[in-house]
């Protein structure tokens, strides 16, 4: 059962691709969808159509909350899509949509209860709809007793008694962070997985695989690539700005997730901004305009496309750790020493910096980009003769 802010960045319809292939490979039965923050219902149509392309047309899809304290700004590009459809006239079949992604719930989870099997639920957007969910004393039961483990991407302390507790670094709590103070303690006795930032940091995903994605010329792989180019456009504008996100300056992104000062080392001299120039005398790489949407977009007209490196699928990690504890272990995706000192039920990978230690991805960074990438490929290369109009040359 996944809950997830799908279209909002590319990692989350990565991850629909990675658990497609765990479903269809046996490792994962997939129950449902539920696609929140607002407009939440817009991305439960972006969701059913990209599941239907990839040929899960009888998994359910719910329409979550908005999900944040805050209202959303939404990109431009979040549903720029070559699936998407005119969310007005979108007619979806009422067996596999769900207006109320609460009621998609109780049917996952009762359903569960009364076959004597168990949930796992993959979390990998804001906390509010599973808070709400168990806010009631018989919805919490029903949660108890169907689920048997949480995979999560945002980030957790865990207190001396054993129970998690959310830090303020990860996105996914800080959308809605009294709805994370509640729900995390609720995970007191059922077996957790959480995957930070610092994971997706350290997993090396690179830029290439966007174009391999878009050569499968299935429409998710078109969007993937479209979607990167247009993402590291955003992100880039927003570390020149005034407000960077997650402490990324222009300075950090070129030397992090760009290859510039690779090609053009930086010298003493730095622009009004404080960021080092090139010793060579190469510019730095200018922001461009804002998107034009009556334009389509061109990626020849921002200068940092070029030298983009680096892929973050935050969620596509947990959505591959779904697939069991034993496929994770022939896989050779994590850091099995590192991993073996946590004895809590509740695991981190990817602790973050504490006190005098460095923090530690606790995965084997080039062994986890790989398996992601290749999965994804084939992902899209077994499912491109489901789209309509798709065809592999």
């Amino acid at each position: 059962m996944v809950i997830t802010d799908l279209a909002k960045d590319y990692d989350d319809l990565a991850a629909m691709v990675v658990l497609k292939e765990l479903h269809r490979l046996g490792f994962v039965r997939l129950e449902a969808f539920i696609a929140n923050l607002e407009p939440s219902r817009k991305r439960a149509i972006y969701g059913r159509v990209n599941l239907d392309s990839v040929g899960l047309q009888d998994v359910p899809i719910g329409v979550g909350t908005k999900a944040s304290t805050k209202k959303h700004e939404e990109y431009k590009y979040e549903f720029d899509s070559p699936l998407m459809p005119d969310e007005k006239t979108f007619q979806p079949n009422k067996d596999n949509f769900f207006e109320d992604g609460s009621e998609l719930l109780d049917l996952v989870f009762n359903r569960a209860i009364e076959e004597d099997r168990k949930v796992h639920l993959l979390l990998i957007s804001s906390l509010t709809d599973i808070a709400e969910y168990t806010d009631t004393e018989d919805r919490l039961k029903t949660f108890q007793k169907a689920v048997g483990r949480v995979y999560m991407q945002g980030g957790y302390s865990i207190s001396t008694e054993g129970i998690p507790t959310p830090r303020g670094d990860a996105a996914n709590n800080t959308f809605d962070m009294p709805a994370a103070e509640r729900f995390h303690p609720r995970l007191e006795n059922i077996p957790s997985d959480v995957y930070t930032k610092v994971a997706a940091y350290a997993t090396n995903i690179p830029a290439s695989i966007f174009n391999d994605l878009g050569d499968t010329k299935h429409p998710i792989g078109k969007d993937l690539q479209n979607r990167y180019q247009r993402q590291g456009v955003q992100f880039y504008k927003t570390a020149c700005g005034p407000k960077p996100v997650n402490g990324i300056t222009q300075e950090k992104f070129l030397h992090n997730l760009s290859s510039f000062y690779e090609k053009h080392p930086p010298g003493k001299q730095t622009s009004e901004k404080g960021t080092p120039l090139p010793e060579d005398g190469t510019p730095l790489p200018d922001p461009g305009k804002d998107f034009d949407p009556n334009e389509k977009f061109n990626p020849d007209k921002y200068e940092i496309i070029p030298y983009l490196t680096k892929g973050l699928m935050y969620d596509a990690l947990p959505a591959l750790a779904t697939g069991g504890d034993h496929l994770v272990d022939i896989l050779g995706v994590l850091d099995t020493e590192s991993m073996a000192n946590q004895t809590s039920i509740h695991k981190v990978i990817g602790t973050p910096k504490q006190d005098d230690l460095d923090a530690n991805p606790n995965i084997d960074s080039k062994r986890m980009a790989f398996v992601v990438s290749t999965i994804l490929k084939g992902g899209l290369y077994d499912s491109v003769q489901n789209s309509p109009g798709s065809q592999l040359e």
